[in-house]
């Protein structure tokens, strides 16, 4: 007598039902990172800014030597604009050295000037980030409790020593 178990075939291929939507995530995040590491190559010869309008404050992004900072103010109506350094790039090292702050570590900062409060974040933080978006949709998201632990226990160390080498 035949058995009535089904059996599985353990040589299939995964699924491919959100496969166009992984190549569409990965090509947006692959467009995010060109445009953050042309920022971050021209930010050591000019200061990039964009402003964009949001309920009567303005949100505006800066791209300055090395990072890029977030802020919302009260700033003109001028939506891009381009600083060009001259010379050898010193005056945007001055730059980098004049909005730097002390509470900074590994190129993130916040600091706050004439009540505006800003958000510095390093471009290599911003090219990295993107490229683990895109690369994510691809991976197997398939893991054991004991890998979970394990993933949160390294998360709370690095947390840790962040607030350690912070005081």
């Amino acid at each position: 007598m035949a058995d009535a178990t089904p059996t599985i075939d353990v040589s299939a291929k995964p699924p491919t039902r959100f496969r166009r939507l992984r190549i569409a995530v990965s090509v947006f995040f692959g467009v995010v990172i060109v445009v953050f590491a042309t920022l971050w190559v021209r930010s050591y010869r000019g200061e990039d800014v964009i402003c964009v309008p949001t309920l009567g404050r303005y949100f505006r992004l800066n791209s300055v030597p090395g990072r890029i900072y977030f802020s919302l103010q009260y700033v003109g109506r001028k939506f891009w604009s381009n600083h060009s350094w001259k010379g050898n790039g010193s005056a945007a090292v001055e730059l980098r050295h004049a909005i730097s702050d002390r509470y900074e570590m590994f190129g993130f900062a916040l600091r706050e000037k004439n009540g505006t409060s800003y958000v510095h974040v390093p471009h290599w933080f911003l090219v990295s980030a993107a490229a683990a978006a895109a690369i994510s949709p691809w991976l197997r998201w398939k893991y054991s409790l004991r890998t979970l632990l394990v993933a949160i226990t390294l998360v709370a160390v690095v947390l840790g020593l962040a607030v350690w080498a912070g005081r």
